[in-house]
């Protein structure tokens, strides 16, 4: 078995075929997919004969860190044929794929583990966690707001309005363009509809939801919010307002993984403690270059200290950083 960076055509259709068996998407999704990223991909597959038998792709970007953006390799698409699983073809692909960014100078990488073990083996630790909530709509609807929604905003303003709030958190990537044109196709994709917030002619709020067969009844349907982002009182109030107004044919509204903060905003507009959360998960970093990372990352002026960090990889000499 050999790990190739060099992809061709046949050997991408070939890693098509096994990553949506892997996450078990329609041939239609997984094509629209690769299609949107393979240009943005660093890709590492491994092959055997000459045949893909697993892979996996990175995307370089940007992520906020103590409010400043950090450069960083957003990992996807780790996925190894089913005969060929248990055999070393994972860690040899992440192994290469790791030299690979390290190549490219990113400071970071993230990911969102499928197993935290294997991951954590090959030097990602957990960063964060997120949660599914789900509130009552009757619950949001008529809240307090000025100003106007509009279906369908230019995602341009939205793209500057999330730039401008991520900042607020840390983790968030700064989406590069081909995961906009990705994840939000002009028109929308079916069932699936954008929202912004305007407040004097400024895009202030923006949400993306989907309409699905209800799950647990055989009436109406399930409102599912996958973006949501809110500058102000009123824009939070206004998007809120909107996904409850369907209260009568969808009595639940419910926040994807990610979508809200560990607390959100949402709280303190909800007459009674009816917010749930359901299931979490978590993203994980590895840090690939710590001296650059510490550097990009944002830290507060005023504060003064000592920092003395031991850096030890597997077969290699430690390296010893003081900031």
């Amino acid at each position: 078995m050999i790990v190739a960076g060099d992809t061709t055509d046949a050997r991408w259709e070939q890693f098509t075929a096994i990553e949506g068996q892997a996450f078990a998407t329609t041939p239609d999704q997984t094509a629209r997919y690769i299609e949107a990223v393979r240009p943005a991909a660093i890709a590492r597959f491994a092959i055997e004969g000459d045949r893909v038998v697993g892979g996996a792709l990175a995307f370089p970007c940007e992520q906020h860190i103590g409010g400043r953006l950090v450069s960083s390799g957003a990992v996807a698409s780790v996925c190894v044929a089913p005969e060929y699983r248990g055999k070393g073809v994972g860690r040899s692909v992440m192994s290469s794929l790791v030299s690979a960014m390290s190549d490219e100078g990113l400071a970071l990488s993230s990911l969102w583990p499928s197993s935290v073990a294997f991951y954590r083996s090959m030097g990602w630790e957990l960063a964060g966690h997120v949660a599914q909530f789900t509130v009552p709509a009757a619950a949001v609807r008529g809240l307090p707001a000025t100003g106007n929604a509009e279906r369908d905003p230019s995602l341009d303003d939205v793209r500057a309005l999330r730039s401008s709030l991520a900042p607020q958190w840390c983790g968030p990537i700064e989406r590069p363009q081909w995961w906009w044109s990705w994840r939000h196709p002009t028109p929308p994709s079916e069932k699936t509809f954008r929202y912004g917030w305007r407040e004097d002619g400024t895009l202030t709020g923006f949400v993306a939801f989907r309409q699905q067969p209800a799950a647990d009844r055989i009436w109406g349907f399930d409102v599912w919010v996958s973006d949501f982002w809110a500058g102000t009182s009123s824009a939070l109030n206004g998007l809120l307002g909107l996904l409850g107004s369907d209260a009568p044919l969808s009595p639940k509204v419910r926040f994807d993984y990610g979508v809200l903060p560990d607390t959100p905003d949402m709280v303190w507009r909800l007459p009674e403690l009816d917010l749930e959360t359901s299931g979490t998960n978590g993203w994980m970093l590895r840090v690939l270059d710590p001296a650059a990372a510490v550097e990009q990352s944002g830290w507060p002026t005023h504060v003064e200290g000592h920092l003395e960090i031991e850096v030890t990889g597997v077969g290699q000499a430690s390296t010893r950083l003081v900031a």
